[in-house]
């Protein structure tokens, strides 16, 4: 298979203030692409060597979603159950069920210093703000529109409750361990630290990227708080291993009918309306990620699924071809990351790809 027109386009992205950068496709489980260049240091002297580590931001995601449906397949939660079964706080939200959470229909915002995420402490747990949330505003009725907020946040108060565990460690049951994610956690371990990856803050006025340091995470609400939305740390290869997993229909984790449902899941009616807002073409909404629900935008087929960062990191899973793609970085607020890279990685990627016979040719 002939890469070279995405090894290229990747080669040039110094020019776009994307400093480091790491990109792996897998067909049937198996690596057939991987390149990464630049630097991983703020000092521009250290070249990448592919064991960087990285804040993931929102592609925790679907990683919580996952956990989810495990639950469900375990008999141990409704998609349609009450919020207010799992978390009492949200008695006062009787309409808002778990569905709601996973497909950010719950009425929440992204706001992470809201007051009444502050009046729980900096030692509040995961269990904790997921309940006080409840008292927050909501920006409309629970099923009723779409907002990208701490949704997936309260759904990990929700998992935590379902499953008798702390969120991160029905993760580590549920997908690190069997998967052999070793080098990913809700913690950040010594190890990882030495290996993270320089992240970067994009000024938009100025069209570049400015270094961040990799203390400066909000979505670390607290010290004892662990985020279903934006709480993982991972590397390009840990977070293929779920990916990769996830595109084999389940991959022993799912079952096959469980990962159709969830690609499956399109939000309608105003909450798609508004999602088309956001500006990911010829995709929906569905539980956790974006999915591909029209013809003629990308040279993915229907029904690919998968997620983006805060940091411009992002996933692709194609269960008609078996087919993972994992694209890492670390510069928050992005905006050409999502607006112009993650578009054109896809499509070369799916080019070589179908040069050379290796996936289905579009319907």
């Amino acid at each position: 298979m002939d890469f070279s027109k995405l090894t290229a386009y990747l080669d040039t992205l110094d020019a776009m203030q994307i400093f480091a950068r790491d990109m792996m496709i897998q067909l049937e489980g198996k690596t057939v692409y991987r390149h990464f260049s630049g630097v991983h240091d703020a000092a521009g002297r250290e070249p990448m060597d592919g064991r960087e580590v990285y804040w993931m931001y929102s592609m925790t995601k679907p990683l919580t979603i996952a956990c989810a449906l495990k639950l469900m397949e375990e008999g141990k939660l409704g998609f349609t159950d009450p919020v207010s079964k799992y978390l009492p706080g949200w008695r006062v939200h009787p309409e808002a069920t778990v569905e709601h959470l996973m497909s950010m229909k719950g009425g929440l915002d992204y706001e992470l210093k809201a007051p009444e995420i502050l009046a729980c402490g900096p030692h509040a747990d995961t269990l904790t703000i997921s309940n006080a949330l409840a008292n927050r505003p909501l920006k409309f009725v629970p099923g009723t529109d779409f907002q990208y907020s701490l949704c997936l946040d309260v759904l990990a108060g929700v998992i935590e409750i379902a499953s008798g565990m702390k969120f991160s460690e029905y993760m580590s049951k549920t997908l690190f361990e069997p998967l052999g994610m070793a080098d990913s956690s809700l913690h950040l371990t010594e190890n990882q630290k030495s290996r993270l990856c320089a992240q970067y803050q994009w000024v938009e006025a100025e069209k570049k990227s400015v270094p961040l340091g990799n203390d400066n995470i909000d979505y670390n609400l607290t010290d004892a708080y662990e985020s279903g939305g934006a709480g993982l740390i991972s590397t390009a290869e840990d977070y293929m291993r779920f990916v990769s997993a996830m595109a084999r229909d389940g991959g022993g984790i799912l079952k096959k009918e469980t990962v159709d449902f969830w690609k499956g899941y399109v939000n309608t009616g105003k909450a798609a309306e508004t999602f088309d807002q956001i500006g990911r073409v010829g995709y929906g909404y569905g539980l956790g990620v974006r999915v591909l629900v029209k013809k003629g935008f990308t040279l993915s087929p229907l029904g690919e699924f998968g997620w983006d960062g805060a940091d411009g990191s992002w996933s692709l899973m194609d269960t008609d071809n078996h087919l993972a793609m994992v694209f890492t970085m670390h510069v928050r607020g992005c905006g050409p990351a999502y607006e112009k890279v993650h578009p054109t990685i896809r499509d070369l990627a799916y080019s070589a790809l179908r040069e050379a016979g290796a996936v289905k040719p579009l319907e």
